[in-house]
Parts: structure tokens; sequence; C-alpha cells
């Protein structure tokens, strides 16, 4: 409770600045240097374009709550494999260091879209 005896709202960014105070400080920096990109992102495109971006973001944000959250869908490793996958296919240069994170993701996604 705060001190006007209204409880406090606990969310899990504020479990992970308690419990982990060094990986909650580099996730909210790299958030926000997240934040910039996608808005700069929104910059160059088109603006008929746009809607498509902040879709994709809301798509992106479903997927991590489910994966997180969801008693029937929870597997955060596949967050994990989704986002080193786009690392890798946004890396300035295709490099040996993000090739294995490019290959797990394209194999995920055959087996999950049945792919050939």
């Amino acid at each position: 409770m705060s001190e006007q005896g209204i409880p406090e709202y606990v969310t899990y960014s504020g479990i992970l600045k308690e419990k982990a105070p060094q990986v909650s400080e580099e996730l909210t920096h790299t958030l926000q240097g997240l934040s910039e990109g996608v808005a700069a992102t929104a910059l160059a495109l088109e603006p008929n374009k746009r809607p498509d971006l902040t879709q994709t973001l809301k798509d992106l944000d479903a997927g991590i709550f489910a994966r997180s959250q969801s008693e029937n869908l929870r597997k955060p490793e596949m967050v994990i494999t989704a986002l080193a996958g786009a690392s890798a296919l946004l890396a300035p240069e295709p490099s040996e260091e993000f090739k294995e994170s490019a290959q797990k993701m394209v194999d995920e996604l055959r087996k999950r879209y049945n792919l050939s």
C-alpha cells in the first residue's frame, strides 16, 4: 500500500526491478532504444504503411503475452527464438553469430506452419 492507503499496482516490470534490478535496467534501456528505432521506422514508411507496422507490433505484443502468461500457451523460450530470429534478419550484415538463430527460427516456422 502507498502512504495514502491506496493499493499499489503490481506489474511484471515492477517485480523484475525488485528481483533482478540489473536485468530490469538493461531491459528498460534496450526497450527505449527499440522504441526509438520503431518510431524512426514509422517515420520512414509511407503513411499508408504505418498501420501495418502498428498492427505487427500489436500482434507481437499479444504473442509475447500469450507465450509468457497464458497457462496453456506458455512457452517463453519461443519468445527468445522469435526475437533472436528477428535480430538475425535485421542485422546490418549476415554473420556466423546470427546464423544459428536464423536457422532455428526458420525450423520453428516450418514446423508450426507445415512448410516444406
